[in-house]
């Protein structure tokens, strides 16, 4: 199997929109405690690695990110692992994962990631992010899907911190 290689851009002041997948597309997110442990890790690694979560959205198995690295210089793969490894450890610790024979969490490979660098494709990844679980009819509504950040927008907080974009943040 060839395993793809991610190149990251990590370009100072740019916004990054990232996805990645559950191993097999399986829908892992939804097992009992594990958007509780991602949401963890993420908020944990926002903190180490200076990032702001502008939006997310954990579905039943991609998650969806759109973070803003504050430090001039950073290393986008070094969040990811910030991320991934350790929500990955504490849910293969959990009962409800005890059925995974192969006890791998994540796809394998880079993911998805985009860099954004003006306001309005800022503002289109923020609605994209909040919209996917109604496209998939999930819920009827971006702000009632519990693992997203729509509430956060609509005033009522979630378990990841959010701090939404202000004006002129993006060049």
């Amino acid at each position: 199997m060839h395993r793809k290689l991610r190149v990251f851009a990590n370009d100072p002041g740019h916004a990054h929109e990232l996805t990645f997948s559950t191993n097999g597309r399986r829908p892992l997110l939804m097992r009992s405690g594990a958007c509780e442990f991602l949401a963890a890790a993420l908020n944990r690694a926002a903190i180490r690695h200076e990032f702001d979560v502008w939006a997310y959205v954990f579905m039943p198995e991609p998650f969806h990110l759109f973070i803003h690295p504050l430090r001039e210089a950073y290393d986008i793969g070094g969040i990811l692992k910030a991320i991934k490894s350790p929500a990955a450890k504490a849910m293969l610790g959990l009962d409800s994962f005890r059925d995974l024979p192969e006890r791998v969490v994540w796809l394998p490979g880079g993911g998805y990631d985009r860099n954004i660098a003006n306001e309005k494709e800022a503002q289109g990844v923020i609605e994209y992010l909040h919209r996917n679980p109604v496209r998939r009819a999930l819920c009827e509504t971006p702000d009632s899907w519990p693992f997203s950040s729509a509430g956060d927008y609509q005033g009522r907080p979630g378990p990841v911190t959010v701090k939404p974009p202000g004006r002129g943040l993006i060049p």
